[in-house]
């Protein structure tokens, strides 16, 4: 079972998960502007950042019981992020508040 810590940490995951998948739908009406050799780039970093979390996770943290709820929030911020590359590249203003923000 779950103690107070890891039920509020889990409230507080759910909630910002929440909103990154807000964002992931109003970031998805964008115009698909990736090339895509851009896009097999980014998604090999995401899945090398993604994948360094995830052992760091394991070999660092008491609570492995977690894996789950995190792996998909890695996931919906892998998401985010490339779909906030991709807005920030079909506006070409050179805006990188969107992206990196």
């Amino acid at each position: 079972l779950f103690d107070d810590k890891k039920i509020w940490f889990l409230i507080g995951l759910i909630s910002f998960l929440i909103g990154h998948l807000c964002y992931i739908y109003a970031f998805s009406f964008s115009q698909w502007t990736i090339s895509n050799s851009l896009f097999f780039r980014l998604i090999s970093l995401v899945i090398i950042y993604g994948s360094l979390f995830v052992y760091q996770f394991f070999t660092l943290s008491k609570h492995q019981d977690l894996i789950i709820p995190i792996l998909f929030y890695i996931f919906a911020l892998s998401t985010m992020l490339i779909l906030a590359i991709n807005l920030d590249i079909s506006l070409k203003n050179k805006n990188y508040f969107i992206t990196y923000g």
